[in-house]
């Protein structure tokens, strides 16, 4: 160890009884400092195979460097990667895996990786993988969930909100690091709703009345590169061009299904019931888009939200009951082919 650089002693992982001391840099120490631990060889191969290598290198060498009376193994790592790894090996049960896990232990992931503690590995990953729903019906219930909090008003600050809920920028990124396909359909999607000025972490830039900017989704977007943000922007063209055609079509589908042929009950008024629903569904097609939208800007649209809520308009309109239910089921197939397709449009490959 360079004798002009200061050491830290690590408050909690530096054990009297250790067999050797591992260093590492500090990277957020002003001057350069290096932060040392005094561990068991023993407990640590116990958990990785490569700190099991790296020590019998160590022990076969006949001038080893020396740091209170035991060896010294100089390590490549961040030292407050190595900590969190160090810690998370003698105590698991600190692993506290919150819904910001991606932004917040990537380096945690990036060295149980190279360390090959698969243990720790595979939990990190296992919760990435559950906070990002694989069905729409998970989807469904996350959003349900979300939109819940929202009506409570519980929460006063942006970013007190977002931190109850995963952050879809850097998941993105984690997932093509460290090949976790899996996570992006519904990461990529969940970025085609958020505004690109909304810097996850930024609150403090919006002036004036916070309603309506407080609980809008916000993302990392500095994680990505530019070739991440091509591949998001062309897969979002992709979905809002295939959600204004499955508008568009939408009421001609349902003109000529076979439910609509059929003969329709008369409504209160005494009217056919089948012009009644025509005429209704000429109405709400010339309405669909402005219900949609409700004052939100077209890009930023969540389009399977936007689906639901036309479900609900539907039910209000005034149609028989069967043709009710035809729309109904319509949007519903509609939103199921969105999410299908996400996979493709985002070019995720799984």
């Amino acid at each position: 160890m360079d004798p002009n650089i200061p050491i830290l002693r690590h408050a909690e992982l530096y054990y009297p009884d250790g067999d050797i001391v591992l260093s590492a840099k500090l990277e957020t120490a002003t001057p350069l400092t290096l932060v040392v631990f005094r561990v068991d060889k023993l407990f640590l191969s116990r958990h990785s195979e490569v700190f099991r290598g790296m020590f019998e290198v160590v022990s076969g060498e006949k001038a080893q460097e020396s740091y209170d009376g035991v060896p010294v193994l100089c390590m490549p790592d961040r030292g407050e990667d190595l900590a969190m790894l160090i810690e998370v090996i003698y105590s698991p049960v600190c692993v506290y895996l919150p819904p910001q896990l991606a932004a917040l232990v990537v380096g945690l992931a990036d060295i149980s990786r190279k360390y090959m503690v698969g243990q720790i590995w595979e939990t990190i990953v296992g919760k990435m993988k559950s906070q990002w729903p694989i069905t729409l019906e998970l989807w469904d219930a996350r959003r349900t969930y979300i939109q819940a909090a929202q009506d409570q008003h519980e929460y006063e600050h942006f970013e007190l909100f977002g931190a109850m809920f995963p952050e879809p920028a850097s998941a993105v990124a984690f997932a093509l690091k460290h090949d976790v396909p899996s996570i992006l359909p519904s990461a990529f999607y969940h970025l085609s709703f958020t505004r690109l000025d909304h810097e996850y972490g930024e609150f403090e830039r919006y002036e004036g009345d916070r309603d309506g900017v407080e609980h809008l989704p916000a993302a990392r977007w500095r994680l990505l590169d530019a070739e991440t943000l091509r591949r998001f922007l062309i897969g979002k063209e992709y979905l809002l061009h295939n959600f204004k055609m499955s508008l568009d079509t939408l009421l001609e589908e349902a003109s000529i299904h076979s439910t609509f042929q059929a003969r329709h009950p008369r409504n209160q008024a005494g009217m056919d019931g089948k012009a009644n629903c025509r005429q209704t569904m000429q109405m709400m097609e010339r309405n669909l888009m402005g219900v949609v939208l409700n004052k939100i800007d077209f890009a930023d649209i969540d389009c399977l939200g936007a689906l639901e809520h036309l479900k609900c308009y539907v039910a209000e309109r005034g149609l028989c009951d069967a043709c009710r239910v035809l729309l109904t089921n319509l949007l519903q197939k509609r939103r199921k082919e969105i999410w299908e397709r996400l996979p493709a449009w985002f070019n995720v490959q799984q």
